[in-house]
């Protein structure tokens, strides 16, 4: 079986899917279909919302937004485009992990020099899309709304880079936040977020954020640790932020303490303006009380504390390339990673997908009557409040020798950038298979229906987890005066099934 493309894009590895998107490794492909020329990461509609507009402007939304975007700290988009019913954005490649999984495997061994310069690099890309101006000089006004540890990435050589900018609120997007929508992760919200409207939100909401991460470098754990979502909004309504990491941590030195609490005011007129100005006083405080690690020392921490599946994962790209330019690249098939049994993957989709809360929180309602159903999502998947708690930190650089088990399948990175690959289906079928199946049915008519295994009829389109099983499995399409079809399908891997009915011969 011939690779599928995306464009120009041959595919060889499904990264991760989201609410709306998948998120794919590929590689550019020239003449006689083997003269790529660099590994980059495809993130396209997922088949069942590509007919739904409402999908499909966001994406082209968040793609007008990242092809503007040019700057050594932000995942840099080369190209947008639509191949017959695929829209897709082609990104990067980057080799490395999410902060948030940094931060995750290194417990309490990440410095504290280095986690601040990783948050200065941050400040110097979200200031970089706050500054951005369109063709004709008019500001874009872009605010990213969703600043967190799983959104951005350190690569293995030291660079660090904000991505995902898949809700970001910017002047001349085709769609808008309905009223009563909140968007973005409720553990690193601005209180402004919660009760105000989507026009009173400009880039400060982005320097609560970095706030928050920054009161997580001082204390080595969560801000709103053992805080119930609904309770950190009802807070967050009252004003009522922890500010001071110094109270939890009496060796948090004051000038940083004093950085935090003017970072994490309530009131966005009393917090730092700027992302730039935020970073300003954090590097005066890096020069005067740390010593700033070079990058090639950041890049080194991450390649040791990921050192088991840096290794394993550039064993099988390169023996997944070796073989596409081989005879036997009739052979691949696009395979699914799925994470290892570590546990230290990231709790939010590989594909980066915005996650919108919907607490439905007028002006007028007084804080304690925020209703309780944050946990909900519209378009993408349910996460509230699940990141990883930040690392008590070390005095010592390198982290504590570790006996990990070598993993076959290993995980680069995360949200859009998770980068992983398999050389073949026994490779993938070696490892832990995750127990379910997704299985997307869809048909023409419209009034079609499907059975399996000659079950009840379900709607269509049919879009369900299923319990992989390794089996064949009837799947029937049927509609009044169109002939039925019969397919018999394999649950050991995702299902996605098209199928167009013909009409019954006039009589």
């Amino acid at each position: 079986m011939s690779l599928p493309q995306v464009g120009k894009y041959k595919l060889i590895a499904e990264l991760g899917r989201g609410g709306m998107a998948d998120v794919l490794l590929a590689v550019t492909e020239g003449t006689a279909a083997v003269d790529f020329t660099k590994l980059v990461v495809i993130k396209k509609i997922r088949e069942e919302f590509a007919d739904d507009l409402d999908f499909v402007t966001m994406l082209m939304d968040e793609a007008r937004i990242a092809a503007r975007l040019n700057h050594p700290n932000v995942v840099q988009t080369n190209e947008v485009g639509q191949s017959g019913n695929d829209f897709f954005l082609a990104m990067e490649f980057l080799d490395g992990q999410t902060f948030g999984r940094v931060v995750q495997r290194a417990k309490n061994t990440l410095p504290r020099a280095m986690h601040l310069s990783i948050l200065s690099e941050v400040l110097s890309g979200v200031h970089y899309a706050h500054e951005l101006k369109d063709y004709d000089g008019t500001p874009l006004s872009i605010v990213h709304r969703d600043v967190t540890p799983h959104n951005i990435f350190v690569t293995y050589d030291g660079q660090v880079k904000v991505m995902d900018f898949g809700i970001a609120k910017a002047a001349g997007r085709a769609t808008k936040t309905r009223a009563g929508v909140v968007k973005g992760k409720v553990g690193y919200m601005a209180p402004e977020q919660v009760l105000g409207s989507t026009d009173e939100i400009d880039r400060r909401v982005d320097v609560f954020a970095v706030g928050v991460m920054l009161y997580e470098a001082c204390t080595g754990g969560r801000m709103w640790r053992g805080v119930t979502d609904t309770d950190v909004l009802r807070r967050l309504a009252r004003h009522d932020v922890p500010r001071s990491p110094r109270a939890i941590v009496d060796s948090v030195p004051e000038a940083l303490d004093r950085i935090c609490h003017k970072a994490l005011a309530p009131r966005p007129e009393d917090r730092y303006a700027t992302a730039a100005a935020l970073q300003a006083d954090l590097d005066d405080y890096i020069t005067d009380h740390e010593k700033r690690p070079p990058i090639r020392r950041v890049g080194a921490f991450v390649s040791e504390l990921f050192a088991d599946r840096r290794t394993a994962a550039s064993a099988v790209i390169e023996t997944q390339l070796a073989t596409l330019t081989s005879a036997k690249k009739s052979q691949m098939s696009v395979v699914t990673i799925t994470p290892d049994a570590a546990g230290d993957v990231p709790q939010s989709s590989s594909s980066a997908v915005s996650l919108t809360f919907t607490p439905s929180l007028p002006r007028s309602i007084p804080p304690d009557d925020i209703p309780t159903n944050v946990g909900e999502t519209t378009g993408a998947v349910t996460q509230t409040n699940t990141t990883p708690s930040a690392p008590q930190h070390a005095a010592e650089e390198r982290p504590a020798p570790r006996n990990r088990r070598m993993a076959l399948l290993a995980a680069i990175g995360a949200a859009a950038m998770i980068v992983a690959v398999v050389g073949g289906r026994n490779a993938l079928r070696a490892a832990a298979a995750p127990p379910t199946v997704n299985v997307t049915l869809r048909a023409t008519p419209d009034e079609a229906r499907f059975s399996i295994d000659d079950g009840p009829a379900v709607t269509n389109p049919y879009v369900a987890e299923l319990p992989r099983d390794e089996k064949m499995h009837r799947i029937r399409t049927f509609a009044p005066g169109y002939d039925d079809k019969d397919q018999q399908l394999p649950f050991a891997s995702d299902v996605s099934l098209r199928v167009s009915l013909a009409k019954h011969p006039a009589r």
